[in-house]
């Protein structure tokens, strides 16, 4: 009770198994607060700037596709993750 614990369980079958690649790099973004922002501020940009790229690209990276038809998927992408950066260097982020 004063930690936690993890349980090991049989991998599923191989015929349940689906690898999904989109191609098209990570959906990661390293970001280092440049400021000594705390942990909840960091959360809180974060959000906010997903909250802002999603409005200004119309791309959701929370939903299937992003949201966007499959041919816009990685011109919307690419502009999802640039106001992403953009937002969070603003709010004085280093991100890579």
């Amino acid at each position: 009770p004063a930690y936690s614990t993890y349980g090991v369980v049989e991998a599923p079958p191989e015929d349940k198994v689906e690898v999904v690649s989109n191609g098209n790099g990570s959906d990661q973004l390293f970001i280092y607060p440049k400021l000594g922002q705390s942990e909840e501020q960091q959360a809180r940009d974060r959000y906010d700037c997903h909250v802002w790229a999603r409005s200004e690209t119309g791309f959701d990276p929370t939903l299937p596709n992003g949201g966007v038809p499959q041919q816009q998927h990685a011109s919307k992408r690419a502009d999802y993750f640039r106001a992403m950066k953009a937002c969070l260097e603003a709010r004085h982020y280093s991100v890579q």
